[in-house]
């Protein structure tokens, strides 16, 4: 679980906030605007610190996906890949040989980061996260994610039973990949076991 106490941002997108989120599920982020679900993005993965309370985990999640944060634009894509792999002390060999192996996407791992088209980088990004070992994975504005490349995620997540925390503004697309949800609304927000309770509430 991720315990939220009395957590105030800055910006103030949330204040006082606190509940528990499940780190082992796929849970929606649902309300608040984009500015607010990012916030609360960037508090999972650590980008942020709360200007007031804590943030409690012992689980490790990965950087926001899809978001544009993975990549460094000077480098290729397999040097990325590169890259990753001795940030995490994996052998850079294997992990480029599993990214390859996907044919989820059709993407030049030989080009520079900086000259692919935004939505390519964001694929081959989401995908070399997935493989890499996150008990939760974070994603921005799944709306925009390519669908080839959700696929090919959720397979992947699910068979290694890691959770998913997304941010999403339509409720209805979101019911795909989620089976709970925390809502935004004003400067609170609230966990939802269900789905449904989540959008019923949300409205």
């Amino acid at each position: 679980m991720i315990h939220f106490v009395d957590v105030t941002s800055e910006p103030a997108m949330l204040r006082d906030a606190t509940l528990s989120l499940p780190a082992n599920r796929r849970c929606a982020l649902l309300g608040g605007g984009a500015g607010a679900r990012m916030a609360v993005l960037r508090l999972l993965s650590g980008r942020e610190r709360p200007a007031r309370g804590a943030v409690l985990t012992d689980k490790k999640f990965s950087i926001i996906g899809n978001a544009g944060s993975y990549f460094h634009p000077g480098l290729t894509g397999l040097e990325n890949i590169t890259l990753c792999a001795r940030c995490f002390g994996i052998d850079a060999e294997a992990l480029t040989r599993l990214v390859l192996g996907f044919d989820a996407i059709d993407a030049d791992w030989t080009a520079l980061a900086s000259r692919l088209p935004g939505k390519r980088r964001r694929s081959m990004e989401m995908l070399l996260a997935a493989l890499l070992p996150y008990d939760c994975y974070l994603l921005d504005d799944i709306e925009h994610a390519p669908s080839e490349c959700l696929e090919a995620l959720m397979q992947i997540l699910g068979a290694r039973r890691a959770g998913l925390i997304f941010a999403a503004q339509n409720a209805k697309f979101a019911r795909h990949f989620a089976d709970c949800a925390s809502v935004i609304q004003g400067t609170t927000m609230q966990m939802f076991e269900e789905f449904d309770g989540a959008v019923a509430f949300h409205g």
